[in-house]
């Protein structure tokens, strides 16, 4: 089970971080939490230098732009974590799922952090880009991307994170790889799909939520060269044979001039916004139609936040996207 999960790790640290664009245009507050704390430097916006001892819960973040790593207590790691990778506004539930998760996961990649250290992070515990762990936003930047709104979107944030910090999901009394995406594509996918490997917690469940988002459904156009340039086909004539789909919908496999790829490969190859999509040819270009945003394991982000919107609170809406496993 370890090792499974190890790998689902690696080859998922690539792709799990798709939700960060839903933070661009944020909608108008509707909370104000009593207290905001004091942000007015970049040593209490980042944490402190590294000289913390493990057992504190406290995290090691290397921060790219500025190649140094920080000492940042749980709380303030985490405020920073979700802030930039789940929307200010959804619902004060979703927000507490995400933090959970968040922190879940931060705790498992520490652990093999001390474990194995990385010295392309500066043997930190983990990295503040969502290209290889998740994203982390410091307060300087959330000003500049909220602007005027920064103190109540923060304070939404800070106060949803203080709710939960320290719950903790595990499965066999271990932190769990808390997968989590931007939007499913009406169910969530089996990690096996999508990564390889069967891991018990992260099973397809029905997140049909997600349907109802006026960005499920996006297309991306591509000219017959451009379509050939990406696949490096040389052959006069492009020619799409077999697709299989999983259970939960994306595509499994597709032929194409007799080579077989992933789902996952295409939307790579392609950036498409899911690969649960469909490939049409209209006036001699080639057009993916997608459902969904991100890979489909694990949380999906909207539809939490449609669980929330139902009454469902922090926890029921963890339980519903990890299968059998325990919040401590």
């Amino acid at each position: 089970m370890k090792k499974i999960g190890i790998l689902c790790v690696v080859v998922g640290f690539f792709l799990i971080f798709a939700p960060l664009l839903a933070l661009i245009n944020p909608q108008k507050p509707h909370a104000h939490p009593p207290q905001l704390p004091d942000t007015s430097t970049d040593e209490k916006n980042e944490g402190s230098d590294i000289n913390s001892s493990e057992n504190d819960d406290t995290f090691l973040v290397y921060i790219k732009d500025k190649d140094k790593v920080v000492s940042m207590s749980a709380l303030d790691y985490i405020t920073g974590v979700v802030a930039a990778e789940m929307p200010a506004l959804y619902n004060t539930e979703a927000l507490k799922a995400q933090a959970v998760t968040s922190y879940t996961y931060a705790h498992y990649i520490r652990l093999r952090s001390i474990e194995n250290p990385d010295p392309s992070i500066k043997n930190a515990h983990i990295s503040d880009q969502s290209t290889s762990h998740q994203a982390y936003y410091s307060n300087e930047r959330l000003k500049q991307l909220w602007g005027k709104d920064f103190d109540t979107y923060y304070s939404r944030v800070r106060s949803a994170v203080s709710a939960v910090i320290g719950k903790l999901i595990v499965y066999e009394n271990e932190p769990i790889m808390a997968a989590f995406h931007a939007m499913s594509w009406g169910k969530t996918e089996d990690c096996s799909n999508v990564w390889g490997g069967d891991v018990s917690y992260l099973v397809s469940v029905d997140s049909s939520g997600d349907k109802s988002n006026e960005n499920f459904i996006n297309t991306f156009t591509f000219s017959e060269q451009e379509f050939k340039n990406t696949l490096s086909i040389t052959a006069p004539k492009v020619q799409i044979g077999k697709i299989t789909y999983t259970n939960a919908g994306m595509v499994n496999t597709i032929t194409i001039n007799g080579k077989e790829y992933s789902g996952m490969k295409i939307r790579s190859l392609f950036a498409l916004a899911s690969p649960c999509f469909t490939l049409d040819v209209k006036n001699g270009n080639y057009v993916f139609t997608t459902k969904g945003k991100g890979h489909g394991v694990g949380m999906s982000q909207n539809g939490a936040n449609a669980l929330a919107s139902k009454g469902y609170t922090w926890d029921e809406i963890i339980m519903h996207y990890y299968n059998n496993v325990t919040i401590i």
